[in-house]
Order: C-alpha cells, then sequence, then structure tokens
C-alpha cells in the first residue's frame, strides 16, 4: 500500500466496454456512473503541483518563443488562485522530520543549495493563492533572487525542484483537518444523490520507473495527444470496489485522466493526518534528486474515469521498502 491517501470523489466518462483481461476473475465489472475513489498513492500529489513550481524562465529559442516542453502552468499565475481556498503549500529543505513526533525523515532535507545558496523555507500557495515559486540564480520578473531550491540530479545541470513539500489546510478551516470517518461522510453526502459507485485505488504505477511502453500503452497515449486534454493518464494497479457491510471486491481496469494543476481547485475537503513520500526525483536509480511531499487525505471532485487499454500489468510481489 502506498503511503498517501488522497480520497476523490470521480466522475467516468468514456466508459468502454469490458474485456477478458480488464478485471479480475469473479470481480464486479467498473460501474459507468459517477463513482467515490479513495487512493491510497501519493504520485498524484506530485503530478499536480511538485512538478510546476520551478521559477525559473524556459530556455528561448532563436524566434523569441520558450522552449517546447519547458513551460510551467503555474509560473506565469503569481497572486492568482490556483488551488482551493483550503489549500495552503510550504517547501521547507530545512525540515529533517515529518509525521507523528516528527520522526519520520526526509529525504528532501539539505542546508546550500547545489548553487551554493542557503535554502529557504518558501510559501507557495495560501488560501488557495499562489504567492511564490523555487527559484535558482536565474532570475525571472517577478522574483529577482535565488531562494535556495536550485538542485542537480548525478549527471545533470542545476533547476529548481522541490525540497520538502508540505501540504496542509487552512488553519480553522470548517472542512479542513478532518478525520477519516469524516473524510467518508463528505463522500457519503455526495452519493447519496446520484447512486455513486465506491473503489479503492491501493497502489498506482510508478511514473518515475523506466520502461518501454507496449503497444496498447502507446495508442492510448496518441489517443491522449489527439483529444487535447494535455494531461497522461494515471494508471492504478490495484483496485477495490467496496460493496455493502464494507466488502472489498478486485477489480482492474480503471484509469484517470485530466488530471491537471487546476485540479486543485477542486478540493472540497481535507483531512488532519499527514503521510510522507520520500522518493527520487527524474532519475532511475540512485541518479534523481532526493525529494519529500507531506500532505493529508484530500477530497476532491470532477475527474475523469476511463477503461484502460490492452492488458493490465501485474501489482509487485513485494511492498515498498520502508526506509
Amino acid at each position: 500500500m502506498g503511503i498517501f491517501e488522497l480520497i476523490m470523489l470521480l466522475a467516468l466518462v468514456g466508459a468502454q466496454q469490458d474485456s477478458a483481461d480488464t478485471k479480475a476473475p469473479d470481480s464486479p465489472p467498473l460501474d459507468p456512473r459517477a463513482m467515490e475513489v479513495q487512493l491510497a498513492d501519493d504520485s498524484v500529489l506530485k503530478l499536480l503541483l511538485a512538478d510546476h513550481l520551478s521559477g525559473t524562465p524556459a530556455p528561448r529559442t532563436a524566434g523569441g518563443g520558450e522552449e517546447r516542453g519547458q513551460t510551467n502552468e503555474l509560473a506565469g499565475k503569481l497572486g492568482q488562485k490556483v488551488a482551493s481556498p483550503l489549500l495552503m503549500a510550504v517547501d521547507d529543505p530545512l525540515a529533517a522530520g515529518a509525521g507523528p513526533g516528527g520522526k519520520t525523515p526526509l529525504y528532501g532535507s539539505y542546508r546550500v543549495d547545489d548553487e551554493g545558496i542557503a535554502a529557504e523555507r518558501v510559501v507557495l500557495i495560501d488560501e488557495g493563492i499562489l504567492k511564490g515559486l523555487l527559484m535558482t540564480r536565474t532570475p525571472r520578473q517577478e522574483i529577482r533572487r535565488s531562494n535556495g531550491h536550485a538542485r542537480a540530479p548525478r549527471f545533470g545541470g542545476p533547476h529548481a525542484a522541490i525540497g520538502n513539500l508540505f501540504v496542509s489546510a487552512r488553519p480553522h478551516a470548517p472542512r479542513g483537518a478532518l478525520t477519516r470517518a469524516a473524510l467518508l461522510a463528505e463522500m457519503a453526502k455526495a452519493a447519496k444523490g446520484g447512486g455513486v459507485a465506491s473503489y479503492v485505488v491501493r497502489l498506482l504505477e510508478e511514473p518515475t520507473v523506466p520502461g518501454i511502453a507496449d503497444a496498447d500503452e502507446s495508442m492510448a497515449m496518441f489517443a491522449m495527444m489527439g483529444s487535447g486534454r494535455g494531461a497522461p493518464p494515471v494508471k492504478p494497479l490495484v483496485v477495490y470496489r467496496v460493496g455493502a457491510g464494507g466488502k472489498e471486491e478486485l477489480v482492474r481496469g480503471l484509469t484517470l485522466e485530466g488530471l491537471v494543476p487546476r485540479s486543485l481547485k477542486d478540493v472540497t475537503a481535507m483531512g488532519k493526518d499527514p503521510f510522507v513520500y520520500n522518493f527520487q526525483d527524474g532519475g532511475a536509480g540512485y541518479t534523481g534528486i532526493p525529494s519529500s511531499i507531506i500532505t493529508p487525505p484530500l477530497l476532491m471532485s470532477d475527474v475523469d474515469v476511463r477503461r484502460s487499454v490492452g492488458r493490465n500489468k501485474r501489482p509487485p510481489l513485494y511492498p515498498r521498502p520502508a526506509f
């Protein structure tokens, strides 16, 4: 099971017919209606926020435009609403631990960045408003100085990246810092009017593991690019449907689509118990940048779901090692 728990209310669109390899033996098919989904993995928040906080301007082409693939969706939105008013985000490389009693070590801790600048705590989002960005020595019009976030992988140059990204609810918010039971109650309220089915996603496909996509995955990616959705699909590996009395039944063939930074505006409630996700960002093995995300459960709405294309990948035989 993953570390981060994200609870979402999802809208199922574009459902395709089940095939023999899109569900587990003797498991029920995915319900082609709106559904409630609980995610027990943290990669989603990395895609929604951590990958979009760099304030370093993109390199310019000979024609004066930005190089393709180097743009940052949040960089030009300082002072604008980019998330729910409930949400706050801070990056603090100086923090050494988090979780219960601060006993969980954080991979993203450091004192001086890879350009020799002292690390700083940076307020990024306050009540849904983008207040800051992660900066290197390369200035931008709105921010002229580095805040100590130049980080380099083992075989690459430095760029702005997170250290320890803390996501939390606004203090004293009425729908912030809820217990797990209260979050599930919020889901039940939304489900009453529309016959919403409930699913638990316990493990997502690891996006940083290098590999060659099979033909079905390649076709799905081209279809996504041609549709103009602009966000790569997120594929769960282990999904359970929750039936009457809390019984869980294994299902397969679920893909999440349209998850982009603006999806954070759909956060309607937040939990109180943070989880710690330590990972190597942007590199295989030990060549990436040590990073940490600390976040509580989130309740979200309006995420698209469809049937997966092709065969389902097998989940790993062993859980992630605990460090």
